[in-house]
């Protein structure tokens, strides 16, 4: 395996080479012609106005791509900050709430940063074709978009996370097809912590669609055989590693094609420097895992470990 710093040192070389080549998808306008006057936060301002132009030569057919969005009624939006001065890397902030103390740039949100890269989750007021009308708006006229993503409450807010199958609904319809609205009041025990900054939009009812809600997929049940079981007891942690392959098989990583294509046959993914053989049991809604090999292994003949036959048998 890469030392530490090889590793970093290739993944900087790459990334410094493929960031040159991403482009945007859109661009935003805005209230706010000028950097001076903008909101901190959309949600210092939500009745600002704003939209959300998709570019037709990235995306030609925006009625395919924003197709669903609709059912979101908050997205996040990533974003150049184009219009920052200074090509010095700042590492302290004095965000203004401080009044002069500073901070690491990293635990602010200040637009001068290594990689001048915005994160803002707005609420969706209309889709019309290419265009996306949305409210509280921390953006500079002209900003450069990266990509939109649907803000979804059970993934995007950690006092939601895990609770997704637990939390009150409100205002659902019992057609299967209507959207939900989540009641977004946060447990008492949950907020208690008086320092938490709320995500923008956590204010508002979220709505998202009732797929994400009512999915037709449980969770599927996870066995151990004796002999993976047994591989996994020998390896450091592995109450830990146990937990997170239960966590991730259970929620079925596989993608529709492998589902489709490829059936009940063996399954296997890397996670940490442990290689997991499983297999799927869809009729059943079973995942079993078979084997557990560390990555930097290798057998006699030469290859790695888990990739060798005979020592699978």
């Amino acid at each position: 395996m890469k030392c530490q710093n090889c590793l970093l040192d290739s993944v900087k070389e790459k990334c410094n080479c493929e960031f040159k080549n991403f482009q945007t998808i859109g661009i935003i306008e805005s209230w706010f012609p000028e950097k001076r006057g903008i909101p901190r936060q959309g949600t210092l301002c939500s009745d600002s106005k704003g939209i959300l132009i998709l570019h037709s030569s990235v995306v030609n057919n925006p009625s395919y791509a924003l197709d669903g969005l609709e059912e979101f009624s908050h997205m996040w939006i990533i974003y150049h900050f184009h219009k920052t001065d200074s090509n010095h890397v700042r590492t302290k902030i004095a965000p203004p709430k401080l009044n002069g103390e500073k901070v690491g740039v990293f635990s602010s949100r200040s637009p001068h940063r290594p990689c001048p890269i915005g994160l803002s989750v707005v609420k969706i007021d209309k889709i019309s074709e290419n265009k996306i009308y949305f409210s509280g708006v921390d953006m500079l006229n002209g900003t450069p978009v990266l990509d939109i993503k649907p803000y979804i409450p059970f993934y995007d807010n950690p006092t939601l996370m895990g609770d997704h199958k637990e939390r009150k609904v409100e205002g659902g319809a019992a057609d299967k097809d209507s959207l939900l609205v989540l009641n977004h009041q946060v447990k008492d025990k949950e907020k208690k912590s008086e320092n938490r900054e709320a995500p923008d939009g956590e204010e508002d009812n979220i709505k998202i669609p009732s797929w994400i809600t009512n999915s037709a997929r449980g969770k599927l049940k996870v066995e151990f055989t004796k002999r993976g079981l047994s591989q996994l007891n020998m390896m450091n942690h592995s109450e830990q590693l146990k937990n997170a392959i239960i966590n991730i098989v259970e929620e079925d990583p596989r993608s529709v094609y492998l589902k489709q294509k490829l059936g009940n046959q063996f399954y296997t993914f890397l996670i940490k420097d442990v290689h997991v053989t499983c297999k799927f049991d869809d009729a059943n809604g079973v995942v079993i895992i078979y084997q557990l090999k560390e990555a930097n292994q290798v057998c006699d003949c030469g290859i790695p470990e888990w990739q060798c036959s005979e020592h699978g048998k």
